[in-house]
């Protein structure tokens, strides 16, 4: 047997697995960096969505402040309203 017949015998049986692994290793990188690149979409369209959720929510605080000073309005010139009414009758009743 000669040296290149021994190296054969020795080398390949562990070539094959070998081999096998290291395509398992180079398709698991593949794999692993085509699902980073997933996680990074999804993580950019999540932030988007967060962003968005913020806007409308500043706007509907906006529109609520909006809402309130409507409504003291409206309750100021409704006590007004019935305080004079209050006067008025108050006048009456106490004048007769």
């Amino acid at each position: 047997m000669s040296n290149l017949q021994l190296w054969l015998a020795i080398a390949l049986p562990t070539l094959v697995p070998t081999m096998t692994v290291l395509v398992g290793i180079l398709l698991n990188n593949a794999r692993l960096s085509d699902l980073a690149k997933r996680i990074d979409g999804l993580e950019r369209s999540l932030g988007e969505r967060i962003d968005r959720l913020d806007h409308r929510i500043d706007g509907l605080e906006r529109r609520l402040e909006r809402l309130e000073i409507r409504f003291d309005r409206v309750e100021d010139e409704i006590r007004k309203d019935h305080e004079s009414r209050l006067t008025r009758l108050e006048s009456r009743v106490f004048a007769a």
